[in-house]
């Protein structure tokens, strides 16, 4: 089975390059999804991820060992094993809080003047404003 144009072209990509492409899709698939159950999910989809990664650096250095790959692409950041060369670091999807969505009380306008209930839903102080 023939692999599509765009995984072939990107074979060869420098390091940072695949970081640099990989990230925006990383957090925008983390961030439209953050609001449901996605925990589970990320977890595969990063596993997923990993595998791949490895896959692309085994086809870069096919003479070179696993273990070699492994210490040439992966570097500890922040006390976690990230896919980094040092200057630019690739975010998984499991870096990303996930946050329920909470309904607004029945009786509750954003206009009504109620600024405490506001606030803390946002997680943020209003000004008090001069009505």
């Amino acid at each position: 089975m023939e692999r599509p144009a765009r995984a072939r072209r990107d074979d060869s990509a420098e390091h940072a390059a695949m970081v640099h492409v990989l990230n925006p899709i990383i957090q925008g698939w983390a961030n439209y999804y953050q609001h449901c159950m996605a925990k589970r999910d990320f977890q595969i989809l990063d596993n997923a991820l990993y595998h791949q990664l490895k896959r692309w650096a085994r086809y870069r250095h096919p003479r070179k060992s696993g273990k070699w790959c492994y210490y040439r692409y992966w570097r500890k950041v922040n006390g976690r094993v990230r896919f980094s060369d040092g200057q630019s670091v690739l975010s998984f999807h499991q870096t990303t809080a996930v946050s329920r969505h909470v309904k607004v009380q029945g009786d509750k306008r954003p206009f009504d003047g109620d600024w405490v209930y506001w606030s803390t839903r946002l997680g943020r102080t209003r000004r008090n404003r001069t009505e």
